[in-house]
């Protein structure tokens, strides 16, 4: 469907823009945010 080939699209938009970033900011994103979101489940269950 439609829907889908948008999800599709913005998900290679963003490999594409990641790709380019240089991975050390990246990843210290990734942790920050794994961080965020496990506090966050913790704290809803």
């Amino acid at each position: 469907s439609q829907s889908l080939f948008d999800i599709y699209s913005i998900q290679l938009t963003l490999f594409d823009v990641i790709s380019s970033i240089p991975l050390q900011p990246i990843d210290r994103f990734v942790v920050a945010f794994r961080a965020l979101t496990n506090r966050n489940v913790q704290f809803f269950l």
